[in-house]
């Protein structure tokens, strides 16, 4: 399969096991229990695809996937969560995530999803290999009201 996977999820025991299981499956795979720790993970790996809980000890996960999808249109981004329901997955698409996974989340699942969403990225010509920008850059920028030159 391949592909790189960011986990960003504060359950240190669900979070190694959707490491394990993924890195089994074939992916490079990455955990981060915090948004800082996950945005820091996210600007190393540049993933192809990360998985996002929605409550997370200095923030939501939903901040994070706006944050991302801000800069960043091509990596596939998932919220995973137990708490919420339909308002949730709407705001979680809104926000900019491709799928959303209710907890317990089923590793099988898991492992159809993170193949679909990577297969859809090697079509789209979007996976590792395509040209990223720096979410923390490119967010101040926005911010600040200037564009990246990477956007021009």
């Amino acid at each position: 399969m391949g592909g790189t996977v960011l986990i960003v999820e504060d359950e240190p025991l669900l979070g190694r096991n959707m490491k394990i299981f993924l890195t089994r499956q074939g992916f490079v795979a990455e955990h981060a229990e915090t948004l800082a720790d996950g945005l820091r993970l996210y600007e190393t790996l540049q993933p192809d695809l990360v998985l996002v809980d929605h409550n997370l000890p200095d923030g939501t996960g939903l901040s994070l996937i706006e944050t991302i999808r801000a800069a960043d249109r091509w990596t596939k981004l998932v919220m995973v969560t137990a708490h919420g329901g339909v308002e949730l997955a709407v705001a979680a698409m809104k926000a900019g995530a491709n799928d959303y996974l209710t907890k317990p989340v089923s590793l099988s699942e898991l492992g159809l999803l993170a193949g679909r969403l990577l297969a859809q990225s090697r079509m789209e010509g979007t996976s590792a290999t395509s040209p990223r920008v720096n979410v923390l850059a490119a967010v101040s920028t926005v911010l600040l009201g200037r564009r990246p030159p990477s956007w021009n």
